[in-house]
């Protein structure tokens, strides 16, 4: 028996199986970035000390801010999770599909709203604060896409091989 006859599959499985672990990777990163949501948000809060008089306006957000928080950190995590299961073949929920064009969304809004506040970041982390801020969300944001793309394409693949066979 020879390697090619061992190996040998259609160009159809060669794409499902790259685009299916593509959805694996992503749905790992979605895993992570909802978990460095949770870290960065402690951090964040416990540099910021004692909250004067002067940052009544930030006080009054703390409770929006972390309502957004996290239903950001469980809609990443059931997508995360949704993309591993589909791309190992253990459950099909399409829902999750939807949540990503939906987290991608609010990620580029959240950029947008962002360059506003950048000023701001600027004076308390400075400009390297301000550079990994921006990378982080554009990492966020094309793990997102990627994720979207990946399982609309493995779903695409499979039902052209459906009525294949």
């Amino acid at each position: 028996m020879t390697k090619d006859a061992i190996t040998s599959q259609s160009p159809e499985e060669v794409r499902q199986q790259k685009y299916r672990f593509s959805l694996l990777c992503s749905g790992n990163a979605m895993i992570l970035f909802a978990l460095w949501a949770v870290v960065r948000t402690i951090i964040q809060f416990n540099y910021q000390g004692n909250i004067g008089a002067e940052n009544a306006m930030f006080t009054a957000w703390i409770p929006m801010v972390l309502a957004a928080g996290i239903a950001d950190t469980v809609l990443k995590l059931i997508v995360g999770f949704s993309a591993r299961a589909e791309s190992l073949g253990k459950r099909k929920k399409g829902i999750y599909i939807v949540l990503g064009i939906i987290l991608a969304a609010l990620t580029v809004l959240s950029m947008t709203t962002w360059f506003s506040v950048y000023l701001l970041l600027y004076e308390n982390e400075g400009i390297l604060g301000m550079i990994i801020s921006v990378a982080v969300e554009i990492t966020i944001l094309y793990a997102e896409l990627n994720l979207v793309v990946s399982a609309i394409n493995v779903r695409k693949i499979e039902k052209e091989m459906g009525r294949d066979r």
